[in-house]
């Protein structure tokens, strides 16, 4: 006669997990009866001795159907309600660390790649830095792309970029720092005030760069202007989109950062450029 238990080997991790459990859960409902485990035992048809009940309870010991029976009698339940009780206590824990987890990511910075504007006409560009914000400000997009660190899977959503050049279109400056998004249409207006900014590849370098920021007017024209140059449109045929931007931020003359740009690459802000000093 095959005899069926309810787990059968030490050896699997998840049968010892149930057994474990099984027992913890009969050790509760046992100490919610007033009885001890030599009680509990002679209380059962089989009259098993203390040391199997401890056995059992800790989970060192499988335990058959039968025996369940009689320990589900001595206490006044049934084998269906001890299993279903296991069932929910299993849920609640579940839940209580999806919860956790849960809990755990709305508070992780999300992390966003920080590039120099040099390194975007390389192939496979590698970021210098990182820039970081909360998830309640980045939400969900930033966080499926942004986590991981390869640039080239084509699953970044958000990136930041370092300007190393002066611009009077759009107004930046080197050190600023451009975080764009690789999922966002530009939004063209004739007020250029209002209009998208993108950074773009050119298909021609532009003051040794092929990578700049600038603005995307009504006509689908990329334009932009270098201080102390010309002003220059590009037809769409000219240029691809790289992403639209969603934020700048300017470095001061008293940021650590704006200081280790300068002496790690060179990239210096003049504060005094563009200024007409009468």
């Amino acid at each position: 006669m095959q005899i069926w238990r309810i787990a059968i080997t030490n050896q699997d991790p998840a049968l010892n997990n149930v057994n474990s459990k099984l027992g913890a859960q009969i050790a509760n409902l046992r100490k919610s009866n007033g009885l001890s485990q030599s009680e509990l035992g002679k209380a059962m048809a089989s009259n098993r001795p203390q040391a199997w009940i401890s056995s059992i309870e800790s989970g060192r010991q499988a335990i058959k159907i039968s025996d369940l029976a009689q320990i589900s009698d001595a206490l006044g339940t049934t084998i269906v309600e001890i299993i279903s009780s296991l069932r929910d206590q299993s849920i609640r824990d579940e839940e209580r660390l999806t919860d956790i987890v849960q809990d755990l990511i709305s508070r992780l910075p999300i992390e966003v790649p920080l590039f120099r504007q040099t390194d975007f006409d390389d192939p496979t560009p590698k970021p210098v830095d990182y820039e970081y914000s909360s998830f309640t400000t980045a939400g969900t997009e930033v966080l499926k792309g942004s986590l991981n660190r390869d640039f080239l899977r084509n699953d970044l959503t958000t990136a930041a970029l370092i300007v190393e050049k002066s611009y009077s279109t759009p107004r930046l400056d080197p050190t600023d720092i451009l975080t764009f998004s690789t999922t966002v249409a530009p939004h063209t207006d004739d007020n250029l005030v209002v209009t998208d900014r993108v950074v773009a590849k050119l298909n021609q370098a532009i003051d040794g760069l092929k990578t700049h920021p600038g603005i995307i007017v009504p006509s689908g024209n990329f334009e932009m202007k270098l201080m102390g140059q010309d002003r220059i449109s590009l037809k769409p045929s000219d240029y691809d989109i790289v992403g639209v931007l969603v934020g700048r931020r300017t470095l001061y003359p008293t940021s650590l950062r704006r200081d280790w740009l300068h002496r790690r690459f060179g990239i210096t802000k003049d504060e005094t450029y563009g200024i007409d000093a009468g």
